[in-house]
């Protein structure tokens, strides 16, 4: 079908290590080769791939282990498809897919260090309760299987059931066997329809109505319409086939992978309003399992924390058998903490929806400037070190035609659907309503929108939407940019300039 190789080399930074490596994948026509105890630091892991490779596409658990410990695993994408189902230190565990016959794969490669390492499986205590597992687990296995292919075999035992009663109608044993089947059917028809909907993503019908055609058709339209053929590249060349991964991943690479420097913020006359005693003191109490579990089910039931795809239904209906991981909610619980302390500092002018958009500002605020706000808006630094930890965890793979290509570390910018994201930005944002306030203070030509004059009101905000208010006048107009431009530099938000701007007044004039 297809080779699998798993290879302990180091020196891979050296060429002739790299060609030699080349050389067997070449040789033996892998189709996928793992490397083990590589010794490549995650800054040169990009090039060091790249060269051994070339056009295949790899992954690494660089991002969870210390310096030297390293799995890094390339496969050619013509031939077979990967899907990272859970890593760690010392293993990936992988799900492969051979594309020419779609037949499935799993593997997990394992470098297993010199240093005895000790892991805690919730409410498992003893070797004996995990090998207490295994058979459960087995029939779990064994009962599901393939979704799909267990309707298709119960549909066809259920005809053949049906057809023997039909010939013998007083049959109680057959009448019997039938319920049973009737039963175990429609289970496995809701699991399907189930997986359906969350593979099609239809939030607004529910499965159990026998929408599983529909979501079936959904998924099939959506592949078809998202695949992409060809792409122009940085540089206007038309780029089709395998190459079109290599250019989104060096886009997002360069975009979400690197950071560019900023000024220092002025904070003179900036943070008259901090964060209360109390809200910290709330904010640092200890975790109890009642908030995790009320965190835990306040997240929708089809989102899945990874790429196992194991969604927080799984684990909403597992709690009382496997202790809930804080590290799948721990967002969503410090999200539900500093929604107060957010409330003292923000003004009210983040409270309206507007529709003026500032462009790229969310994927591109800059890190340390995120943490010199936490901590000059008065966040306790326990809790400032709690955010930014999420904040600076991202890593990022891309989904390209259905396949998972690229692995780098982000730099900059906030996660887009993740709960505490959306807080951050209204604590970035509120940075610039103070910049705004405090130049038109500083300034003798302001002049306030004639609708906002009595309140003051210069800015209304609501996430990543902007709407600015001023008279039509050059001076004020020029104030209003002046603030825009010092945001940026300290902030590195980029293109923070309005999708519409209009200038309203007796001498309406843009402004350069």
């Amino acid at each position: 079908m297809f080779s699998i190789a798993s290879w302990n080399i180091r020196g891979l930074k050296c060429p002739l290590k790299q060609l030699e490596v080349r050389q067997v994948v070449n040789e033996n026509h892998l189709s996928v080769c793992a490397i083990l105890e590589s010794h490549v630091e995650i800054s040169g892991l990009a090039n060091v791939c790249s060269k051994v490779f070339r056009s295949w596409d790899w992954t690494s658990n660089a991002n969870f282990c210390p310096k030297g410990w390293r799995i890094i695993l390339g496969w050619n994408a013509d031939v077979v498809s990967m899907l990272v189902l859970s890593q760690s230190s010392q293993a990936l565990h992988m799900k492969i897919i051979h594309k020419a016959t779609n037949d499935q794969v799993y593997c997990s490669f394992i470098y297993a260090s010199n240093v005895a390492s000790v892991y805690t499986i919730p409410r498992i205590r003893n070797p004996k309760e995990a090998m207490a597992l295994k058979k459960p687990l087995r029939k779990l296995l064994q009962d599901q299987g393939n979704l799909h292919n267990r309707v298709s075999k119960l549909r066809l035992e259920l005809d053949e059931v049906q057809k023997a009663l039909d010939q013998n109608p007083d049959d109680v044993s057959l009448r019997d066997k039938e319920a049973v089947y009737v039963q175990a059917f429609s289970d496995a028809k809701l699991d399907e329809e189930r997986f359906l909907k969350q593979k099609a993503k239809v939030e607004w019908l529910a499965a159990g109505d026998a929408n599983s055609a529909y979501f079936h058709k959904t998924i099939k339209s959506k592949n078809h319409q998202s695949h992409i053929v060809n792409i122009l590249d940085a540089n206007g060349v038309e780029v089709t086939g395998h190459c079109i991964p290599d250019v989104f991943v060096t886009h997002y690479e360069q975009f979400l992978g690197s950071s560019m420097p900023c000024e220092d913020l002025d904070v003179a006359d900036l943070f008259t309003h901090q964060v209360s005693n109390a809200s910290n003191c709330q904010m640092l109490q200890d975790i109890s399992n009642e908030e995790i579990k009320a965190a835990m089910f306040d997240i929708s039931d089809d989102q899945a924390p990874g790429l196992d795809g194991y969604t927080f239904a799984f684990f909403k209906n597992g709690c009382d058998i496997v202790e809930i991981d804080v590290c799948n909610c721990i967002s969503k619980i410090l999200t539900n903490r500093i929604i107060d302390g957010i409330k003292e500092v923000v003004s009210e002018n983040q409270s309206a929806f507007v529709s003026v958009n500032i462009q790229k500002a969310y994927d591109t605020v800059d890190w340390h400037f995120l943490k010199y706000i936490l901590g000059s808006f008065g966040f306790h630094p326990t809790m400032t070190k709690w955010i930014m930890m999420c904040v600076t965890s991202a890593s990022f793979s891309l989904s390209i035609n259905g396949d998972v290509h690229g692995f780098f570390k982000g730099k900059r910018g906030l996660r887009q659907g993740d709960p505490l994201s959306p807080y951050l930005f209204t604590l970035v944002m509120e940075v610039l309503t103070l910049i705004l306030q405090r130049r038109v203070q500083n300034s003798d030509f302001f002049s306030y929108h004639k609708h906002c004059e009595d309140l003051k009101i210069i800015n209304v905000c609501f996430a990543d939407d902007l709407f600015l208010f001023s008279r039509g006048d050059v001076e004020s107009a020029q104030v209003i940019m002046d603030s825009l431009k010092e945001f940026k530099r300290v902030s590195g938000c980029l293109d923070v300039v309005a999708r519409q701007v209009g200038w309203n007044g007796p001498h309406s004039t843009g402004v350069d």
